[in-house]
């Protein structure tokens, strides 16, 4: 391996994402470790040549304070307009947005989104049919309207949802202004939690940390690579028609 090129300094988190736009900007989206108070937040580097060089993009920061707190973990998309949207972990019930309009260079809109989520990243990307596709875990289980919320131990200051018992698919035909309703396509058969520590339980049993990668058109191979270990197979047209 030649021209390494070392982007950041420290901490920066799990790397969901990176992506090569269509102008060939190369976008690696970073969570970052800030202080007074503690919490993360978020920059892209951006390469134009093959990764010889690399620009930092502005901080997002969404505030908090906890060593799960914060903008955490996004993951991002090129629109058919040329703007980048990225999704990003939050504690608060729901997926934070950023657009950036310059490749990644800067990201000036930011706000929150109506796609629920538990304090866990999702994987966005688009398909060969030009659909955008999303797996994550939402806010609660398919069914109900609640969970049980951590905020022990300097988690977050918010007590959020950790529900990982699930994964959902979603399909967007308009650059994510709308979804289709979102699919369980797996779950966890059971289990009860680990403990930890006086106060701490946390599920070693859980499903989260998706990724999607299509082997063929249609042809959706979807991981785990934090819990879970899941390794399954979807067809596209068998779920966009349900």
């Amino acid at each position: 391996m030649v021209d390494r090129q070392r982007i950041l300094e420290g901490y920066c988190g799990a790397l969901i994402d990176i992506i090569e736009t269509k102008t060939g900007h190369i976008v690696v989206p970073v969570q970052l470790l800030l202080r007074k108070p503690a919490r993360h937040a978020l920059s892209t580097f951006v390469s134009t040549d093959a990764g010889k060089s690399w620009k930092q993009s502005n901080i997002i920061d969404l505030g908090g304070h906890g060593h799960h707190d914060g903008a955490m973990e996004p993951t991002l998309v090129e629109l058919n307009d040329g703007r980048l949207w990225m999704l990003i972990r939050t504690n608060w019930d729901r997926f934070w947005e950023a657009y950036s309009l310059d490749h990644g260079s800067s990201w000036r809109i930011l706000q929150p989104t109506t796609i629920d989520a538990s304090s866990s990243p999702g994987f966005l990307t688009r398909l060969a049919s030009g659909r955008l596709v999303l797996v994550w875990n939402r806010l609660y289980p398919s069914g109900t309207k609640a969970v049980a919320r951590r905020n022990d131990n300097g988690l977050s200051e918010a007590a959020a949802s950790w529900q990982r018992e699930e994964l959902s698919i979603a399909f967007s035909e308009n650059d994510g202004k709308s979804w289709n309703e979102p699919i369980v396509f797996v779950r966890l058969a059971g289990g009860e939690p680990l403990q930890l520590g006086e106060g701490r339980k946390m599920r070693m049993d859980g499903l989260s940390y998706p990724t999607i990668f299509e082997r063929r058109k249609g042809e959706l191979w979807i991981t785990t690579r934090f819990q879970g270990h899941l390794r399954v197979m979807l067809r596209e047209e068998q779920l966009v028609q349900k």
